[in-house]
């Protein structure tokens, strides 16, 4: 594979200016967001096939727990037919094969601290499902690793971003519709587009409005709350989604989220490449996991850890363990540690 260091260029302007290309037109493109998520699955699927592929190949007595995390995959993978379209295939459970997995974590603490093809591979596991916020924010922290990445890194932001993008000009017709109170155009312009991209945020986020609207029931709000849900957890930083009632905790860690965390992920998202410093990055990591986004808090952390030196401290450890005991909190994790520990004794 081939590889090069991304450009310095901020990547925010990336971002932008594919979002750009994508507002062109003054109308939903079904069309071109259809052909766009297809494209960016396949793609997605190759690269995660490849990258497995490649983890065979490392000396399995070295890198017990990447193998075993090779061979869950290698079972995920048994529900892709590449030989069908994408809107057939059926989804890979992430939560389970990556996110709440200790081999996945294991085997991310076998090699070099955000390791950029392992992140990657995180990103293109999101991909393949058409989950557009994932692949996106995962795919850009990617790209702030300071290590060498594959030059073909940048597909998936451009996919990614691009999908949001379209999908986010038929929203805004949609909400003049609603706005007009013409609630049953609204909705469906909201399912046209969620029918081509089911993990669009914003348009499940409206579609809520628009049904509790049309209906002020119980049913009604009941309905407009699985949509608020389904938003929040394809998006976690659709911060007007977090509706409905909150205990103790929850509303903890939204108050953190929203005061913190995403000010803070926003701000990273507008700092070029490898330019983020260890303090703001270790501040970041810390206002995830006090805002319960583990996944993210993790990926920031190998990011930290690289940034000064690929070396590991027991801060490092003990934040680890909190962010790992609460996406598996039945689980016994401490082998999950074990790549990490010989990590630091092999350095």
């Amino acid at each position: 594979m081939t590889y090069m260091q991304l450009s310095g260029c901020s990547i925010l302007l990336t971002l932008l200016s594919q979002m750009a290309f994508a507002q062109g037109s003054d109308t939903w493109d079904r069309e071109a967001a259809q052909k766009e998520i297809d494209g960016m699955r396949r793609y997605a699927w190759a690269l995660a096939s490849s990258t497995a592929d490649g983890l065979k190949k490392m000396p399995e007595d070295e890198f017990p727990a990447v193998h075993a995390f090779r061979r869950d995959f290698d079972e995920a993978r048994k529900l892709i037919d590449p030989k069908k379209a994408p809107s057939d295939w059926r989804s890979i459970d992430i939560e389970a094969l990556a996110i709440r997995n200790p081999n996945y974590w294991a085997a991310v603490y076998e090699l070099e601290p955000a390791d950029p093809l392992m992140m990657w591979f995180h990103s293109a596991l999101h991909a393949v499902n058409g989950e557009i916020a994932p692949a996106l924010y995962s795919q850009l922290l990617a790209a702030q690793s300071p290590t060498d990445k594959p030059k073909e890194m940048s597909r998936l932001i451009v996919s990614s971003s691009r999908l949001i993008a379209l999908g986010n000009k038929a929203v805004q017709v949609g909400v003049s519709l609603h706005d007009q109170e013409k609630y049953d155009e609204a909705e469906k312009v909201f399912r046209e587009v969620l029918s081509v991209i089911p993990s669009h945020s914003l348009a499940l986020y409206e579609l809520g409005n628009t049904l509790r609207e049309k209906d002020r029931s119980k049913a009604g709000t009941a309905a407009a709350q699985t949509q608020f849900d389904m938003a929040k957890q394809v998006d976690p930083f659709r911060v007007e989604a977090y509706q409905g009632s909150f205990g103790i905790d929850g509303m903890k860690r939204f108050t953190a989220l929203r005061s913190q965390a995403k000010p803070a992920w926003d701000n990273l998202m507008q700092t070029p490449s490898n330019r983020s410093s260890v303090q703001q990055l270790e501040r970041l990591s810390s206002q995830l996991q006090d805002a319960g986004l583990n996944e993210l808090a993790l990926l920031v952390r190998q990011l930290v850890v690289a940034r000064r030196g690929a070396s590991y401290n027991e801060d490092d450890v003990q934040f680890i363990k909190a962010s790992l005991k609460a996406l598996m909190p039945q689980d016994d994790f401490e082998d999950v540690l074990k790549g990490l520990q010989d990590y630091k004794a092999k350095r």
